[in-house]
C-alpha cells in the first residue's frame, strides 16, 4: 500500500470535513461535496462511507446537531428558534426531532438540566455515536482500520484488467432490493424467459462472466424506493430486443476486479471492501458502469452462496 496515495485519500476526505464545518449551516448538496473532493459524485459517497465509517449525510447530521447541543450548553439565552437555523435545519420542529432522537431527550430539557448534567449527556452521547468529536482522518487511523476489517470474503488480490466493449441485454427494476434473493431470481428468470429462446443463453453451458448487475444509484444517497438496478445477459451486439427486455454498453477500459463469495446479505460489505482497496492503489473511480457479473457455480449455490466478481472502473491517479 503506497504512503503517498493512502495521505491523497485521506487528504480529499479531510478536505471535505473542513469545507462542512465551514458551511455547516448551509445546505450542501452530494455534487457539491464530491467536487471538493475531486471525485464523481456517484463514487464518493462510497469513498467517504467506506474510509469514515458513517455515510456523507449521516456525518453532517450529527455534525449539526452536536453542534447545537455545544450552543445549548453555551448558550442559555439563544433561541432554540436560532440554533436549529443556524445549525442547517429548516424549522425548530425538525432539529427538535432529529435532536431527541440522538441525545434521548428534546431540545428544551437539554438546555434546562443542570450544566454538569448536560455536559455528562453530551459526552455520553458522543461516545455513543463513535467519537464523534473526531473529525479528521490520519493515515495511521486509517490503515488500523483497515486491518480491523474482516477481509475474508474476498478470494483473491483484487486486479485491475481491461476490459472490452460489452452489450448487455437487460431487464430494469427500480425500488429496494436489499438482501432480497428473491426479487434477483424473479428478475434473472424473467430475463431467461426472453433469452433463452431468442438464443443468447444456454441454461447448461452458462458462460463465465455472462450475467451481470448495474446498479445505476448509491443506495446510501438515493431513496430506495428510486433505485435503479438493470439485471443483464451479454449479448451480441446485433440482438433485438423489445418490450421489458431492453439493451446497453458496458463501455472498454480500466477496471478494478474483486472476486467474493457472499450470500444475500454481505454483497454491501463486499463493495466496501473494493472502495478501501482503492485507497492507496495509484487508481481512483472512473466515468462508467460499476457492476457484479457472477460465476456459475452450483456447489456453491446449493448453500446460498454466490460467486461473484465485482468490477469498478477506474484510473491512474494524478
Amino acid at each position: 500500500m503506497n504512503v503517498a496515495q493512502v495521505r491523497e485519500y485521506v487528504s480529499r476526505i479531510n478536505r471535505v470535513m473542513d469545507y462542512i464545518d465551514d458551511h455547516i449551516g448551509d445546505k450542501m448538496t452530494l455534487q457539491e461535496l464530491a467536487e471538493v473532493a475531486s471525485f464523481s459524485p456517484y463514487h464518493f459517497n462510497r469513498i467517504f462511507s467506506a474510509m469514515v465509517g458513517e455515510t456523507l449525510f449521516t456525518f453532517i447530521q450529527r455534525l449539526r446537531l452536536e453542534k447545537g447541543a455545544m450552543f445549548l450548553k453555551g448558550y442559555p439565552d439563544m433561541p432554540i428558534t436560532h440554533i436549529a437555523l443556524q445549525c442547517g435545519f429548516s424549522s425548530p420542529a425538525a432539529f427538535s426531532r432529529a435532536f431527541s432522537l440522538m441525545f434521548q431527550m428534546p431540545p428544551r430539557d437539554f438546555r434546562q438540566s443542570k450544566i454538569g448534567k448536560a455536559v455528562s449527556s453530551l459526552d455520553h452521547a458522543l461516545r455513543n455515536t463513535g467519537n464523534a468529536t473526531m473529525y479528521h482522518l490520519s493515515y495511521d487511523g486509517y490503515i488500523k482500520s483497515i486491518r480491523r476489517n474482516n477481509m475474508s470474503l474476498l478470494q483473491d488480490e483484487v486486479k485491475v484488467v481491461t476490459r472490452e466493449d460489452r452489450t448487455l441485454a437487460y431487464v430494469r427494476y427500480i425500488g429496494p432490493y436489499a438482501g432480497n434473493q428473491g426479487l434477483f431470481e424473479s428478475l434473472f428468470s424473467k430475463l431467461f424467459s426472453w433469452a433463452i429462446p431468442a438464443g443468447v443463453a444456454d441454461p447448461q453451458h452458462p458462460e463465465k462472466d455472462q450475467l451481470i448487475t448495474i446498479y445505476h444509484d448509491d443506495p446510501s444517497v438515493t431513496e430506495e424506493s428510486k433505485l435503479r438496478m438493470s439485471v443483464g445477459i451479454v449479448a451480441p451486439k446485433d440482438t433485438e430486443v423489445s418490450g421489458e427486455v431492453g439493451k446497453l454498453t458496458i463501455d472498454a477500459g480500466l477496471f478494478a476486479e474483486g472476486r467474493f463469495l457472499l450470500n444475500a446479505q454481505q454483497y454491501g460489505e463486499a463493495w466496501k471492501i473494493m472502495c478501501e482497496w482503492l485507497v492507496g492503489s495509484g487508481y481512483e473511480p472512473a466515468e462508467g458502469c460499476c457492476f457484479e457479473a457472477y460465476n456459475h457455480n452450483p456447489e456453491s449455490e446449493a448453500k446460498g452462496i454466490h460467486d461473484v466478481t465485482i468490477c469498478m472502473p477506474i484510473k491512474k491517479m494524478g
